[in-house]
């Protein structure tokens, strides 16, 4: 499944994704961004499991709301809105969306991460409502620390003291090392997931900024190698 991190910082939002949309046995569908921008506000939504899912949400969140306020009051009735037609099209996998928005609030005035699930496997998350993240989120396959500490992991104090270049590289690369199970219909099909490209947005008041900040030589078609030797 996706790798997702966001950092809440002091006056931002770093969000990072990588760009692997892979089918049922683990063959790279599409590579593409995984981050999308939503209208008339400063935020972005993210999100793992289907990915289609995701992107139903954003559509139809933008169709609906004028603000981030608006979108965090809105998302049951957002979810109501796609689950007919996302359970029609994907049957139980529909719920095996994670939902991930990032963004400024107005009336709060101060950045936000928000995350709603569909499923059970996240502990103390309940499925349908949306649960507030005061820091940081990390989500995809859990490599070993010790690789994360190799890949150069600065250990940042604060979350201000994240740089998304070295301390969130070296998750992402970590990450791209492990095997997972995809979580995917077919329950036997394990394998690598972080690939095609680390994709970086920063939230602030006034914008959604994004840039991507690692490239691997990953295939449409082809099952993610992280051995094969990475992009420049």
């Amino acid at each position: 499944m996706t790798s997702i991190l966001a950092v809440r910082k002091s006056r931002s939002i770093e969000v990072m994704a990588d760009a692997a949309i892979y089918d049922a046995r683990g063959v790279v569908l599409s590579i593409e961004s995984k981050i999308l921008s939503m209208p008339r506000m400063s935020a972005v939504v993210t999100g793992r499991g289907v990915f289609e899912v995701v992107r139903a949400f954003a559509q139809s969140a933008a169709g609906l709301c004028r603000s981030f306020d608006d979108l965090i009051a809105s998302y049951p009735k957002v979810l109501e809105l796609i689950e007919g037609p996302g359970r029609t099209r994907f049957g139980e996998w529909f719920s095996s969306h994670e939902i991930i928005i990032a963004g400024w609030s107005e009336s709060r005035e101060g950045p936000e991460i928000h995350v709603g699930v569909g499923h059970r496997r996240v502990a103390d998350i309940e499925p349908g409502r949306l649960h507030k993240f005061d820091s940081f989120l990390c989500a995809g396959p859990m490599p070993p620390w010790d690789e994360v500490l190799s890949r150069g992991w600065s250990n940042p104090e604060t979350t201000d003291d994240f740089r998304a270049d070295q301390d969130g590289l070296a998750i992402f690369e970590a990450q791209r090392l492990t095997i997972e199970n995809l979580q995917t219909p077919n329950p036997d099909a394990e394998g690598f997931s972080v690939g095609g490209f680390v994709e970086l947005a920063t939230v602030t008041e006034s914008e959604v900024s994004r840039r991507v900040i690692r490239e691997w030589p990953d295939r449409v078609g082809y099952l993610i190698d992280p051995f094969v030797k990475t992009a420049a």
